[in-house]
């Protein structure tokens, strides 16, 4: 007769038996894949007219915690999560605004053989004063912006901001989220703006100065001449006495965020 010790070891061995049919005989479970598309290409073309504003799902390669086209780490999902697709969401969307008679282009996007593709959906005629008062202060604050940025270069020549130093693992973060990208044709980069994260400040503050900024600077082009310490000098203290950078920076967010949500982008 059998005691419980012999038992038990009967019963390990059937368990390692069938522990070991399981490992032998089970196939693999196969894995989603996701594909992400280098989008800096995109980024980098220029406007010839008017205002487009593109809605991506992806993720950014942060520097110093931002997001600029200068990064050039600005990667695109090439669908939506499969529980979130279907008529109207796609990882690319866009809008085209004609300034002269402000007609707004509704477009979306997918990916073709490792191309982006834009089919036109829908057009219209943004008739609300209001609105078109809004979109050409943002087109001002992206003008303004673009140049307080180029100001910034100006002064440390000798930084590369194409390649990665040796502390890129610091100075770098992979942030997944939404993204606005705002270009016109004033401005020689274009916005980024992470709109999935952004929460709105209670206290609404309004740039009262902005068309003064904005006509000094187009009285003093920028790009036509060439940068010196004198020119950056100069520029760096007509910003220091009438921007507070902070300031400029969350007005011009929350204009953002607020005409996406007129333009139905979000």
């Amino acid at each position: 007769m059998m005691g419980w010790q012999d038992k038990m070891k009967i019963m390990k061995t059937i368990l390692y038996f069938l522990i070991l049919q399981t490992i032998i005989f089970s196939e693999p479970a196969k894995l989603d894949k996701i594909i992400y598309y280098r989008y800096f290409p995109i980024i980098e073309d220029k406007l010839k007219s008017g205002m487009e504003i593109q809605k991506i799902r992806g993720y950014c390669i942060l520097i110093d915690m931002k997001c600029t086209a200068y990064s050039r780490g600005m990667f695109v999902a090439e669908e939506m999560d499969s529980w979130k697709q279907g008529p109207g969401e796609s990882t690319l969307k866009k809008i085209d605004i004609d300034l002269s008679n402000f007609k707004k282009t509704f477009f979306i996007g997918e990916f073709r053989n490792d191309y982006p593709y834009f089919e036109n959906l829908k057009q219209e005629i943004l008739k609300e004063n209001k609105l078109r008062k809004k979109i050409e202060r943002i087109k001002k604050m992206l003008f303004v912006n673009d140049i307080m940025f180029k100001t910034e270069m100006g002064r440390d020549l000798y930084t590369d901001y194409y390649t990665m130093e040796f502390n890129y693992e610091e100075r770098t973060k992979k942030s997944f989220s939404d993204y606005i990208i705002i270009k016109t044709d004033e401005i020689s980069n274009p916005y980024i703006m992470d709109i999935k994260n952004y929460k709105p400040d209670e206290e609404k503050i309004e740039l009262k100065n902005l068309n003064q900024i904005y006509q000094y600077f187009k009285n003093n082009p920028y790009r036509n001449l060439e940068y010196t310490f004198e020119k950056v000098e100069e520029y760096e203290k007509f910003i220091k006495e009438n921007i507070d950078k902070n300031e400029f920076e969350n007005i011009l967010q929350r204009e953002i965020y607020e005409l996406t949500k007129e333009l139905d982008l979000q």
